[in-house]
This record gives C-alpha cells, structure tokens and sequence, in this order.
C-alpha cells in the first residue's frame, strides 16, 4: 500500500531559514493543509523563520495507480492510429494539390497555345 491511499495528507514544499546560523533551507512536509504545515514550520523553526509554502502537485500525479501493460499498448496504438489516419489525409491533400497544379498547368499551356495561334 501506498503511503497516499492510508494518510490523507499533501506534500508541501517549504524555504525555512535555522535558528542557528540563518541559513536557508528548503525542504518537503507532509500535512493535511496548508495551515496545519505553516503551523508546524513555526512550532519547528519560529515564528519568522517560515519563508514560503507551496503546495506540491507533482507528487498526486505521481503517485496515481500505475497501469497494466495492457492499457498501455491499447493508448500506444490508438495514438499510432490516429497518427497514420492523420499522414493519410496529407497524402491525399498533397495528392489532390498536385492534381490541381496540373490542371492549371494544363490550362495556362492551352491558354498560351491559343494566343500563340491566333497572332
């Protein structure tokens, strides 16, 4: 079991200056809230030794269940799929332009031979 799925608690990520010799430190705490972690960092390191609290959203996507290889293959040829459903709509976009390139090339050569003709 993960430490999560027991203790409803969220990791905070917190830059304290020691008592001792005022140097600046930052580490991580885990609380309920964020009132519960300022609480503690005051009763630890003073009242004016707590610099900043910052929630950390990295350790819930982290710590999601992990997925069994089975799903992963699944999204891994869903995402192959789409990106050769995607490379064949440019084949046939690439495939018509050229069709109409030549269709114009076609055009503007008739539409040259006919004035070439008629002077």
């Amino acid at each position: 079991m993960r430490f999560h799925e027991i203790a409803n608690l969220t990791a905070f990520k917190v830059a304290v200056r020691l008592e001792t010799d005022k140097t600046l430190v930052q580490t991580v705490i885990w609380a309920e809230s964020i009132s519960h972690a300022q609480r503690m960092l005051r009763n630890l390191f003073g009242k004016n030794n707590v610099i900043s609290v910052f929630k950390l959203s990295a350790v819930k996507e982290a710590a999601t269940k992990p997925q069994s290889p089975e799903v992963i293959q699944a999204k891994a040829l869903n995402d192959k799929a789409k990106k050769l459903t995607q490379q064949a709509k440019l084949v046939k976009a690439r495939s018509s332009a050229d069709k109409a390139q030549d269709k114009l090339a076609k055009a503007v050569s008739a539409t040259t031979a006919q004035t070439g003709q008629q002077s």
